[in-house]
């Protein structure tokens, strides 16, 4: 595995080596470098077509918020002069109606817009909920408009009921519907140009202040219209509205002291502050000090509605400057991105070429040259002598590497010539060396023959001392083989004998390990079941503690509840102090009509007519004297029931309470036995792995007895083999001695 391992890094090494060649380097630097600015250029090209994308979106967008502000305030100059003409008790003049008509064609020219503008947008959150949304408002627009129509034509009791609160509530709902669309625009494709943000910022609290603006004086102009004094309610309704637009010039103001605001739509705000916060502010002030104290208006319905109609102009002419800014601005910006994508493009483009270029003149000039400089070299080095080195008339370093080329092959030519004259002088050298052999083996013949005569008398004097030390080795090696031969049988006997200790050892410690295995065994199922016990421990008192959460978030979710109950009590007790205010003035009404009818009743014959008017007043009293004694007795009921729930909802939190208290307590204990458990477990962990210890141990002696059986078995096959021997050595010294006599 080791040679097999070295052998792959060795090839993987040697792959690398091959691949980085000097070509190789030159094209994957060059490659490199190109594929660098490409990708830069690409990635520059890539974000100034993004952010001219942005700009351009943000063109689009501009257009389609400017759409939709134009729908809403076209539907709520429609809405204030609908609900101004259903005030009249008599047919209002035709102007209304030509007004509403005219309003109404400029809603429909920018709504019919909106879809097909917002569909063009990329998809955003809620895009297909918010359409929905509108188109359903829309239809209900639709539908009540011929009644509306129709209710413009008559008198005040022949038109439907609530007619203009319907009307006008359809209209409120479609405009909020589409700020929530143009909100939703300006949250989903926020502008990248802070300028652009600030305008569209500014054109949406413009359009919040004719918004609310138009809701007053849609207010104020029925009841100018029907002759009937501001109640109450409605003069903290437009003074909110005031509040609303008030609110709104105040952030416009801030806004427009902003760096990012041009001074030009800063000096609109001067006339915003004369005409709509100055003279009209004067109008408004006169409408209220005469509905504070029941006195006639000082204006027609007709004057109110152009008054206010025109204050708002200069508002709107304001937030038409933020718009086209804002779409100045945003073209611009499209524009200077266009500008950017293309050079981008330009540059991404031109660096093709000079890459291009790059390669093609590494390839022509360096790499190509180069590639053939290393062929020629191959050629010359596998002795190809013939071969014609080019690029020597180069002036740079290919001309240089090609001149050094030709030095080696003229060194490789006169190489050849001087092995050629060496190999000459070794052929004369070896011919005159085979000569002096001959003559030195001749010498070594002669010096045999004397050396064969003198081995002959040595070997007769040999022969001799042989015999005398036959004789002496007899007589010594004969004591020892005897000797040998006695230990072996002694050696055999003790063998024998540690063989049969051996194997009763190792029967022993077979029992005694197969007994601890046995033990260990019992230990390991103890210490499953400990762990299984303790696993269920932890379980239960997992559960404790979910049911202990759940309690307290039962107590919490009760004591919510109770705390809505307790709002629902008061609730009902404020409506049934507005009960009882409608019981009084039912009761005043009442008071009222019986003395109309007295004076009737002394007018005689001209107030009969008066008399059955009060009589109607006074049977509407009675009824809505009525009408709200049950209305009382009905929230009684409520804050009955809402009391004996809140006393329910107090039983089942102490209730709760209890049972959190209960599950805590067990949680405590199961704690508890999950650590005596785990006591358990590790206890009989431990006694376990001692078993297991113990059981090795004898598996070690029991091997350690086999082992020394085996050896004891080994050395009584050595000691009978030594018997052998032995009695083989003495025949074999026998016929040693034997044979050297006889030799």
């Amino acid at each position: 595995m080791k040679t097999s391992s070295a052998d792959r890094i060795a090839g993987w090494r040697e792959t690398v080596r091959d691949f980085f060649t000097v070509r190789n380097s030159l094209l994957a630097i060059v490659g490199a470098l190109v594929v660098v600015v490409t990708f830069y250029g690409a990635f520059a090209a890539l974000d100034a077509q993004r952010k001219k994308a942005a700009a351009e979106l943000q063109v689009r967008l501009n257009e389609t918020v400017d759409v939709i502000i134009g729908a809403q305030l076209a539907l709520a100059n429609e809405r204030g002069i609908i609900n101004t003409a259903l005030g009249f008790p008599d047919v209002p003049e035709a102007k209304f109606v030509e007004m509403a008509r005219r309003e109404r064609d400029k809603f429909e020219k920018n709504y019919a817009r909106i879809a097909d503008e917002v569909e063009a947008l990329p998809d955003f959150a809620n895009k297909s909920t918010l359409l929905e949304a509108v188109a359903k408002k829309y239809e209900e627009i639709q539908q009540l408009r011929p009644i509306v129509d129709g209710a413009l034509g008559v008198a005040g009791d022949a038109r439907p009921k609530r007619i203009a609160r319907k009307m006008f509530s359809a209209a409120t709902g479609l405009i909020e519907t589409l700020r929530d669309l143009d909100l939703s625009l300006l949250y989903a494709f926020p502008a990248p140009d802070p300028r652009v943000s600030a305008n569209e910022q500014l054109k949406y609290l413009l359009w919040r202040m004719q918004e609310y603006s138009s809701r007053d004086w849609a207010t104020i102009g029925a009841n100018m219209a029907s002759g009937r004094p501001l109640s109450s309610l409605q003069l903290q309704l437009v003074s909110n509205y005031g509040g609303y637009v008030e609110a709104s010039w105040t952030d416009v103001k801030s806004l427009v002291a902003s760096d990012l605001i041009s001074d030009e739509l800063a000096d609109m705000l001067d006339e915003v502050e004369d005409t709509f916060f100055g003279e009209f502010a004067d109008v408004r002030d006169q409408v209220y000090a005469a509905a504070e104290v029941e006195e006639p208006y000082p204006f027609s319905a007709m004057e109110w509605v152009e008054k206010a109609t025109a204050a708002l102009l200069p508002v709107q002419a304001l937030a038409d400057k933020a718009g086209e800014e804002s779409a100045e601005v945003a073209v611009a910006n499209a524009s200077i991105q266009a500008a950017a994508f293309w050079k981008d493009v330009f540059i991404l483009l031109f660096s093709l070429a000079i890459g291009g270029a790059a390669f093609w003149l590494v390839t022509v000039r360096i790499v190509r040259p180069m590639a053939q400089l290393t062929d020629e070299m191959k050629e010359l080095a596998q002795g190809n002598l013939e071969i014609e080195v080019i690029g020597l008339e180069r002036h740079d370093e290919i001309g240089e590497m090609a001149r050094s080329v030709q030095v080696f092959k003229d060194n490789a030519i006169e190489k050849i010539r001087l092995e050629e004259e060496q190999r000459e002088a070794e052929e004369r050298r070896r011919l005159e060396r085979e000569e002096a052999e001959r003559r030195e083996r001749e010498r070594e013949e002669a010096r045999r023959r004397e050396e064969a005569e003198r081995e002959e008398e040595a070997r007769r004097k040999r022969r001799e001392e042989m015999l005398a030390l036959a004789d002496a080795f007899e007589a010594s090696v004969m004591k020892v083989v005897d000797g040998l031969a006695d230990a072996s049988r002694e050696m055999e006997r003790a063998a024998r004998e540690l063989t049969e200790t051996a194997e009763d050892t190792t029967a022993k410690s077979a029992v005694v390990s197969t007994t601890a295995e046995q033990a260990t065994n019992a230990l390991q199922m103890v210490a499953s079941a400990a762990e299984e016990l303790s696993a269920s421990v932890r379980e239960i008192a997992q559960q404790t503690n979910q049911s202990s959460r759940a309690a307290k978030d039962a107590v919490g979710r009760t004591e919510g509840a109770a705390d809505d109950i307790k709002e629902l009590v008061d609730a009902a007790q404020r409506i049934g102090e507005v009960v009882n205010l409608i019981n009084d003035i039912a009761e005043q009404t009442n008071l009222l009509a019986l003395n109309a009818t007295i004076e009737a009743a002394r007018a005689g014959e001209a107030g009969k007519g008066f008399a059955v008017v009060a009589s109607e007043v006074k049977s509407l009293a009675n009824q809505t004297a009525k009408a709200t004694s049950d209305i009382s007795d009905q929230i009684s009921e409520m804050q009955a029931a809402t009391n004996k729930a809140v006393s329910a909802m107090e039983a089942i939190q102490a209730i709760i309470r209890e049972i959190d208290e209960t599950a805590v307590g067990i949680a405590t204990s199961v704690e508890e036995q999950d650590a005596s458990t785990q006591e358990i477990a590790r206890n009989v962990a431990e006694v376990s792995a001692g078993a297991q210890d113990i059981a090795r141990d004898m598996t070690v002696l029991n091997e350690g007895a086999a082992t020394t059986g085996a050896a004891a078995n080994q050395v009584l096959g050595s000691a009978q083999h030594l018997a052998k021997e032995s009695d083989e050595l003495r025949k074999q010294v026998e016929e040693f001695l034997q044979n050297i006599r006889a030799a």
